[in-house]
């Protein structure tokens, strides 16, 4: 794309902002998480706000400006994210017909996560979809049921289809658990000066996160 110039006329220039799944409010919506390892299904990172997510630099030696600071939220909490297949589901002759899908990342919580890990137990999540019932749209407050089985996984065709998108779907969703912001940045955004030497703890990148969950 070549390089423009131009004022302030232009309507089509907006920033483009993260699409995620979200529950709606009085809404069941039929879903089925995608993967190809289990041991690999979801992306994580121990996470802090203040004005915005960003990753915990703290390591199991030391604790790192995000943790030592005092601010809000300053203890980190998991925040995890999976993709996902949305099927758009509708009644005809009084059976469900698939419509068409959406991929979308999906990103959640300490809750949901065991809340998935309980499903997973009794209905392998590789080989069943799930219905997510919406109750507290401003909380993400879902109930989680299991289906008989799993529409994607069942259709070839659109197995196909699914595991080539799959890729970037999961790294667009690793990308918003939280930016991964230098020790440096952090003080920046938490006030704090720098110290005299480095600190101790090292970046930790957001794929390196799940163990021990």
């Amino acid at each position: 794309m070549a390089v423009e110039a131009f004022g302030m006329d232009r309507d089509d220039i907006k920033s483009t902002k993260f699409k995620s799944y979200k529950g709606k409010e009085g809404q069941t919506d039929r879903v089925g998480i995608i993967f190809t390892d289990p041991k690999s299904m979801y992306q994580g990172a121990m996470i802090h706000y203040k004005d915005k997510y960003f990753v915990c630099k703290s390591t199991k030696e030391s604790k790192a400006v995000c943790c030592t600071t005092s601010y809000e939220k300053n203890k980190p909490k998991w925040r995890i994210a999976a993709a996902i297949i949305l099927y758009d589901i509708q009644v005809k002759d009084g059976k469900p017909k698939l419509m068409g899908y959406e991929l979308l990342p999906w990103v959640f919580g300490e809750g949901m996560y065991n809340t998935l890990k309980e499903t997973n137990n009794e209905f392998p999540l590789i080989s069943h979809d799930i219905k997510l019932k919406c109750k507290v749209e401003e909380f993400q407050n879902i109930e989680v049921i299991a289906c008989n089985d799993s529409i994607w996984r069942k259709n070839a065709e659109l197995q196909k289809k699914v595991l080539a998108e799959y890729p970037s779907i999961i790294e667009d969703a690793k990308g918003n658990l939280g930016q991964d912001l230098s020790l440096e940045e952090i003080r920046e955004l938490l006030g704090v000066e720098s110290p005299g030497s480095q600190d101790a703890a090292t970046d930790v990148a957001v794929g390196d996160v799940l163990e021990g969950i």
